[in-house]
Formats: structure tokens, C-alpha cells, sequence
């Protein structure tokens, strides 16, 4: 009975030892475990979960909305273009008009020499073939006066030379009406080389006649044939005898399909220069156009008395 109770408590013992050392081989793990911090761990897994699908939702959502709003912000993108562009436009007028008061006679001068300067420089670089830097420098002195004819001439003459019809007649366009603002510029010399200058200024009528027969050039070279037959109707109305307006009337009103204008050019070159050896090309094309195209009637949109 007593060898039984012995072994019944060693083996009670044993049990509590053994569980004792189960019990420190896990405590670092149960120490860790917060039975406070499980519903904040599940919680924030829950949330993070939320999160990714919100993001997900979000930008397939914001997707779709700049597809949408492609049309919309290319044209509002257009009006601020249009409304930016009008604002430089804005700025480029008060700065004209605001120079005259601003600058003294001194001031004046000063800028006089600089713009000058920088004609002078365009002009050298002009003779030797650079061209893009003879641009800049044209473009520093329109910049520094926008009113200044000189600057604009020289980068007209530019274009031409480079074959930039296009720019070219947008320049001699601009100058027609700049010369026609009492305030254009038309010289940025010394008062005293201005004394010694050896030629008359340009009168003004003979000034627009010959930006009028650059920009008839223009549009020839770019095939405008609508706009080209104005500008020569305008140049012949100044000069109706001259032959050398009469000729480009008549090249322009075949090019243009108008026969009828073409045969009263020609009728008028007859008289004033009847030896021009293009007479007997220019009447076989206008019989040509007649007959490829018996019912084409010119257009009212232009006097017919213009050679009358």
C-alpha cells in the first residue's frame, strides 16, 4: 500500500515538472500574444482590405472620367491658348503705345542705337549667308521697337531671299498698316546722320505700292490664286498702262481660270506693248481655257472694269 502511494506521487510530480517545463518553453510566444491587440489586428487587416478596394474602385473611376473629359479639356486647352495668345497681343499694343511717353529724347536715342546696332549686325550677317542669325538679330530690333519699319523691311527681305513666301507676306502685310499709324518709325540714325543722309525718305504711296507688289509675289509663289488676283487688280488700278503689271495680270487671270479678265489684260497689253513676245502664248491659253470650259463664266466677285 505505501509502495503504491510512492509511486502515485512520483508520478504526480513528474507530471507537474513536466508541465512546468512546457510552460517556460512557450512563454516568450504567450508573452507576445495581447489579447488586446487581436481585435486591432483584425481591424486593421479589414481596413487595409477597404483601402486596396477603394483605390481600385478610384482609379478605374478617374480612368474612365479623363477619357471622358479628353474633348472637354482639348477645348478648354484651346480657349486658353486663344486667351493667352490675346493677352501677349494685349501687352504687345501697351507696349507700343506706352513708348512715346515713356522715353525721353534721350531715352530715345539710346534705343535708337541699340535697334540700329542690331540692324546693322542683320544686315552683315544677311551678305554672308547666315541667315538664322541675321533672323535674331532682326527679331532683337523688332523687339526692342515694334513700330520700326526698317526691322520689319529687313525681315521681309529675309524671307523672300529664303523662299519663306508665307512669312514674307505676313511681314509686308503688317507693314502696310504700320505705315499707315502716324507713330511707325521709319529711321533709327543720329539726328546728325539723319542732316547728312544723301536720299529723300520714300513717299508713302510708292512705300505701299511696293510692299503690295511683294505680297502679289508671295501669293503667286504659294499658288493663292484668289488672293493674287486682288493684289494685281489692286497694282494695275495704280499703273494701268504698265506692262510689267499687265503681264502678271494676265499670268494671274489664266492661272486663276478667269479668261475673260485674261483677254482684257491682253487686249490692253496689245496697245501699250505690242511687240511682247508672250501675245501669241498668252491668246492660244485663254482659247484654251474657253473651250475646256465654254460655261465657265468669271466670277462677279471682282470688277470687271478694272482695265477700263
Amino acid at each position: 500500500m505505501t509502495w503504491l502511494i510512492w509511486v502515485g506521487g512520483t508520478l504526480v510530480g513528474a507530471s507537474v515538472l513536466m508541465m512546468l517545463v512546457l510552460l517556460f518553453r512557450k512563454f516568450p510566444f504567450l508573452a507576445a500574444i495581447n489579447p488586446a491587440n487581436a481585435p486591432r489586428a483584425a481591424e486593421e487587416k479589414k481596413a487595409n482590405l477597404m483601402e486596396q478596394r477603394l483605390r481600385r474602385k478610384f482609379g478605374t473611376l478617374w480612368s474612365g472620367v479623363k477619357e471622358r473629359s479628353k474633348p472637354m479639356m482639348t477645348k478648354t486647352g484651346g480657349v486658353l491658348t486663344k486667351a493667352q495668345k490675346k493677352l501677349v497681343d494685349l501687352e504687345h499694343e501697351y507696349k507700343i503705345r506706352s513708348l512715346p511717353v515713356f522715353l525721353n529724347r534721350r531715352q530715345r536715342q539710346a534705343v535708337n542705337n541699340d535697334i540700329q546696332s542690331f540692324l546693322d549686325q542683320a544686315e552683315a550677317l544677311l551678305e554672308d549667308g547666315e541667315m538664322s542669325a541675321a533672323e535674331e538679330k532682326a527679331l532683337q530690333a523688332v523687339r526692342f521697337e515694334p513700330r520700326s519699319v526698317p526691322a520689319f523691311e529687313l525681315l521681309g527681305n529675309l524671307y523672300l531671299q529664303q523662299n519663306e513666301h508665307g512669312h514674307a507676306k505676313e511681314v509686308y502685310l503688317y507693314l502696310q498698316k504700320l505705315t499707315e499709324d502716324p507713330e511707325a518709325i521709319y529711321d533709327h540714325h543720329g539726328l546728325q546722320e539723319l542732316a547728312e543722309g544723301e536720299q529723300e525718305p520714300e513717299d508713302p504711296a510708292a512705300r505701299q505700292q511696293r510692299y503690295l507688289e511683294r505680297i502679289t509675289f508671295c501669293y503667286e509663289e504659294m499658288a493663292d490664286w484668289p488672293n493674287a488676283f486682288i493684289s494685281i487688280e489692286q497694282l494695275v488700278r495704280l499703273e494701268p498702262n504698265s506692262p510689267k503689271f499687265l503681264d502678271r495680270y494676265i499670268d494671274i487671270a489664266i492661272a486663276y481660270k478667269k479668261p475673260t479678265f485674261a483677254e482684257e489684260g491682253l487686249e490692253r497689253m496689245a496697245t501699250v506693248n505690242p511687240e511682247n513676245t508672250k501675245i501669241e502664248d498668252w491668246r492660244q491659253k485663254i482659247v484654251e481655257l474657253q473651250t475646256s470650259s465654254p460655261m465657265n463664266a468669271d466670277s462677279t466677285d471682282s470688277d470687271p472694269s478694272t482695265l477700263q
